[in-house]
């Protein structure tokens, strides 16, 4: 899957979908696509267009759970509940890039209730000047809360994109900033 015009697209990837399911939260409804043992992508849908998700996932999955989904949906439960900050769930990039799949795996380990820049995420990958790709890769982020990209901000503390609307970000953000040290 990528991301055309904000909003996620399949695209042909070696790892076989099998299974989605849709995920009530208090933001949102959120799609969840697994194949048996990794989590494909989750991500935020208008709910004004479920039926054509639905549709569009049903060509190559069936509307159904496994374990896999069973776990994001029970973390995800947790995280909204305050009490999860560490998800365990196994994902799978269907990243272009070698250097896309190493940023966001970066961002996957900025600790929960904590921030990092685009700057910092590319320093830490060993290349301070690819910010603006750390940016790409975060926008090309279809794994949305499991991989924190909200938590990815521009080097003055403005919020920069987030892919799934602004308003989710900082909502995102608050949460966390609420139940860090609980």
């Amino acid at each position: 899957m990528l991301l055309k015009n904000n909003e996620p697209v399949l695209v042909n990837i070696d790892i076989v979908m099998d299974s989605f399911v849709m995920i009530e939260t208090p933001i949102g409804i959120m799609v969840a696509v697994a194949e048996e043992s990794l989590l494909l992508a989750l991500f935020f849908i208008d709910e004004t267009r479920k039926d054509e998700w639905v549709e569009q996932l049903s060509v190559t999955a069936k509307q159904q759970t496994n374990p896999v989904l069973e776990l994001v949906k029970a973390e995800l439960a947790e995280y909204f509940a305050g009490t999860l900050k560490v998800f365990t769930v196994r994902t799978a990039h269907a990243s272009h890039t070698k250097f896309f799949s190493q940023a966001l795996e970066c961002v996957k380990s900025i600790e929960y209730g904590t921030t990092k820049s685009y700057g910092q995420v590319a320093k830490d990958l060993g290349n301070p000047k690819a910010y603006r790709a750390v940016g790409e890769a975060n926008k090309s982020n279809v794994i949305i809360i499991v991989v924190p990209c909200h938590r990815v901000l521009c080097a003055d503390g403005s919020l920069g994109g987030y892919s799934q609307g602004l308003d989710r970000k900082v909502w995102l953000l608050n949460h966390e900033r609420k139940f860090v040290n609980t």
